[in-house]
């Protein structure tokens, strides 16, 4: 802590400096001696920097965290929530069987996919025992727009992309019906570039129009990954 706040320090003197500088040239250039005026005005400049630098700053994180307010609410309840549900977006057509406290972001949009992803919330809270589950269940959904013709084709080629990066491990691949459609179920294992494992299961689900819907879950420092393949698998499209 006491290195940030010498490097923060550090950089407002240099962002001072460069401004006394820039004005300290201004003021020759205008045939004056003084310095007083270039010292008042890289003052007033750094300031006004640094208030648009913050407001700046707040702004992003306002907008990076509002699809997350969901999730947050529920984490800040203080009871865990047990048992199944039914997660619904009916504007995006789209149904999933949960368990426990699995919450979903807000939808957003990345060109032609929609996404929203959820966490078991259980996992910021303490059970009746006053423990903190070590196990932490993640999920996402996401809806591509536009899609190819054979979107299992490009998935393989994702796959295999990622593969060869060593960053993705694909333990089973295979064809499924899900919600009365062909379907492809995969599990795999995701690795960090510190090489933490995450496992997951993955379905993919074409649809009318040209729509795709991925699911994916995975439970992380889990005894099993049961939950997570009967979420992917029971994704329902209700348009």
């Amino acid at each position: 802590m006491t290195i940030l706040v010498i490097l923060f320090l550090l950089g407002i003197v240099a962002v001072y400096a460069v401004f006394f500088l820039l004005f300290k040239v201004i003021w020759m250039i205008l045939k004056k001696d003084s310095n007083k005026w270039p010292l008042f005005l890289a003052g007033v400049a750094t300031v006004l920097l640094g208030l648009c630098s913050a407001l700046a700053m707040y702004w992003g994180v306002k907008k990076v965290t509002a699809p997350f307010k969901p999730i947050i609410a529920a984490a800040q309840t203080a009871d865990p929530v047990y048992g199944e549900s039914t997660y619904q977006a009916p504007e995006y057509g789209a149904e999933l069987t949960v368990y426990d406290g699995m919450t979903f972001s807000d939808w957003m949009q990345l060109g032609d996919v929609d996404l929203t992803v959820g966490i078991d919330t259980n996992a910021f809270k303490k059970d009746a025992a006053g423990k903190t589950p070590k196990a932490v269940t993640f999920a996402g959904i996401a809806r591509q727009r536009n899609a190819d013709e054979d979107p299992f084709k490009d998935f393989n080629e994702v796959v295999v992309s990622i593969q060869n990066r060593r960053q993705l491990e694909i333990h089973s691949s295979e064809k499924a019906t899900i919600n009365g459609r062909e379907a492809l179920l995969v599990s795999g294992t995701a690795y960090s570039n510190q090489g933490n494992s995450v496992p997951f299961w993955l379905s993919v689900v074409p649809a009318d129009n040209h729509l795709v819907y991925y699911v994916v879950a995975g439970t992380v420092d889990g005894p099993d990954q049961l939950l997570a393949k009967s979420m992917v698998e029971s994704l329902r499209i209700t348009k």
